[in-house]
């Protein structure tokens, strides 16, 4: 009898374990869910709701290009869609332009793919990323 008891304690004891260490684990992801949203009246870039990663002139190039791919998130948008949409004849080097919207190092390279013909503007990579303290 005494060892069913202590078989069952001990038993009892690693289930618990097991049910906190799932549920700890569910919780930190959770935490680690991050949100990048763009306010169309401040024309800002906004991580978590507080922290301003940029932010546009009304009217602006950059302004008109980052409207449209976050209307587009997760598109291919070939060159010449966003030449007729956006740049209407300028020419612009997609790296480049980039740059100027103030996104640079690894967060360019987190929630934007291109190449000289092509960009998609991903923004849910970012939940992908361990540490957002090297973003900046």
């Amino acid at each position: 009898m005494f060892y069913f008891i202590t078989f069952l304690t001990v038993s009892l004891f690693f289930l618990i374990v097991v049910i906190y260490h799932i549920e700890a684990k569910n919780n930190v992801n959770q935490l680690k869910k991050h949100d990048l949203s763009y306010n169309e009246n401040t024309r800002q870039v906004i991580l978590d709701g507080c922290f301003v990663l940029t932010s546009f002139r009304q009217g602006s190039l950059n302004c008109s290009l980052f409207q449209y791919l976050n209307k587009n998130r997760d598109k291919k948008l070939s060159y010449d869609e966003l030449n007729d949409r956006v740049f209407k004849g300028r020419h612009v080097e997609l790296n480049k332009v980039v740059d100027a919207m103030g996104f640079r190092g690894d967060l360019k390279r987190i929630l934007f793919s291109f190449d000289a013909n092509s960009i998609i503007f991903h923004p849910e990579k970012i939940n992908q990323v361990n540490d957002l303290i090297r973003l900046n």
